[in-house]
């Protein structure tokens, strides 16, 4: 394995071994937490089934089991589409939406990943909200050269703003 798909790898693990706890709190796994963010952005339509495959980029079985599981909580209500009848749409119940507000704060890790990046590159503060852009940036398109087609993106946010 190259070496720096091995180290995002370990970030990844990483980063679900601390977000998974969080996340449980609300009952939710960090990839049940992802589908119920995309489908907020639909909040005030309707977000076709198969749209939630293409943003997340996995199976279509993944997004149908995550979907149920969803269901039986009580976070979404899937629907037949009213231009095709073989197609779902998907809309979050009030308790789905209150539930991605409540939990966003907590699985996010915005402040906690921020300062262990300034602290890793030893950034200044006049200069640290450049390098991660770039930092991003560099990262989103090895995903896409190595094959990545999620297209889900989690606002950026610079503590100053």
């Amino acid at each position: 394995m190259h070496f720096l798909a091995f180290r995002f790898k370990r970030a990844h693990l990483r980063t679900l071994a601390l977000t998974r706890p969080k996340a449980a709190e609300f009952e939710l796994t960090p990839a049940r937490f992802d589908l119920l963010y995309a489908v907020s952005k639909y909040a005030f339509t309707l977000c076709p089934q198969a749209e939630i495959r293409r943003i997340l980029g996995v199976a279509r079985a993944t997004v149908s089991r995550m979907l149920k599981s969803l269901e039986d909580l009580g976070f979404i209500v899937r629907t037949p589409s009213p231009f095709d009848k073989r197609c779902k749409d998907v809309t979050l119940t009030d308790i789905g939406l209150m539930r991605v507000r409540e939990c966003y704060g907590e699985v996010n890790l915005g402040d906690y990943v921020q300062e262990k990046y300034e602290n890793a590159f030893e950034l200044s503060a006049d200069d640290r909200f450049i390098r991660v852009d770039e930092l991003h940036t560099a990262v989103s398109r090895v995903a896409r050269w190595i094959g990545d087609t999620a297209t889900l993106e989690y606002p950026t946010f610079h503590p100053d703003d």
